[in-house]
């Protein structure tokens, strides 16, 4: 009879105690292409155009300087477009709606250079298997071949992930972008993309 006591007044006291729910607080501050936010229907979300690429050498090898400048476009409106969507209840990306909306607009990431007799080169595009945000790095190395242009190197911005990506090493040879290698890498190594 004692224990049935007890018993009885440990589930008064259990069925009387409210929970709380725990809160989740990240002590780090979240890269750029990170979802940092709930799923997109339960946040609004502001259109971010997104940190564009421009890097200059002598592509070509003709002595001479171009630059080549990164556009993030829709095929979709058919004019070049936002890359992200800010969530307008955190300071972050949400990286799930971006992806849905690039994948919507049919996103496409490439390169232009100044001397339109370089071709356009293109970087990527965005769909359902490939989440896909433009470029995340890229620098011109110089020469590396000895055939009198600068070579790049480049890291595609594939935002949702965490995974290893690649670092392409690119070369403009007889009238086309080519790739001539690449390494496995993290994008955490590498410096954060100016707002």
């Amino acid at each position: 009879m004692k224990y049935l006591i007890y018993i009885g007044f440990f589930l008064l006291i259990c069925c009387q105690t409210r929970q709380e729910p725990a809160t989740v607080v990240n002590q780090n501050v979240a890269p750029i292409k990170q979802d940092t936010v709930p799923h997109p229907d339960t946040t609004p979300t502001t259109p971010y155009w997104g940190y564009r690429f421009k890097i200059e050498g002598d592509f070509d090898g003709n002595g001479s300087k171009e630059i080549l400048s990164e556009r993030f476009y829709s095929q979709k409106t058919r004019r070049e477009t936002y890359k992200y969507l800010k969530a307008s209840s955190a300071n972050g990306f949400d990286c799930n709606a971006s992806l849905v909306d690039n994948n919507e607009k049919k996103a496409v990431s490439y390169m232009v250079c100044s001397d339109s007799t370089i071709r356009r080169m293109s970087i990527g595009t965005c769909s359902t298997a490939n989440a896909m945000f433009g470029v995340c790095f890229m620098k011109n190395v110089g020469d590396l071949n000895g055939d009198g242009s600068d070579e790049l190197i480049y890291m595609e911005d594939m935002g949702c992930t965490t995974a290893p990506r690649p670092i392409y090493l690119l070369t403009y040879q007889n009238g086309n972008w080519k790739r001539t290698r690449q390494w496995p890498s993290n994008f955490e190594l590498f410096p954060a993309l100016p707002e």
